[in-house]
């Protein structure tokens, strides 16, 4: 292993997270993320939370699609988002980390940041205002 792999990894040992709040969609990327999960809460006393995010609306921009249809489209990507999160949670379950799921509607990067900012103790500030 290169040094500065080792050196990485030997400080991420020494870092304890309570809570681990992971964002999954269906990009590649979350196979990864989920294995960095399990690195960094595995033998731990880590709290897990996985959180996937399924669109409220349907904006078509068709005018003649039945809005039956739409609702049909909505249900199917909700089953769909519930579907990512279990598999996520065998995933992580397989290597002895218990996680919650979460389930939000809306806009998935504004659903996120307000579930993680109501969903921890931190008082949260963003770009050059926190400096």
């Amino acid at each position: 292993m290169p040094n500065q792999l080792r050196h990485t990894k030997e400080r991420i040992d020494l870092i304890m997270f309570e809570k681990i709040f992971v964002a999954i969609d269906k990009s590649e990327i979350t196979n990864k993320i989920l294995e960095a999960t399990v690195e960094i809460a595995q033998n731990k006393n880590t709290q897990v939370t996985l959180v996937n995010v399924s669109h409220a609306y349907v904006n078509s921009g068709m005018p003649y699609i039945p809005e039956s249809y739409l609702e049909e489209m909505l249900n199917e990507m909700e089953k769909m988002s519930l579907e990512q999160l279990q598999q996520a949670r065998f995933k992580l379950a397989a290597e002895g980390i218990f996680a919650e799921t979460i389930h939000l509607k809306g806009d998935p990067a504004h659903e996120i940041l307000n579930y993680a900012k109501t969903a921890t103790n931190y008082y949260w500030k963003s770009g050059a205002k926190r400096y």
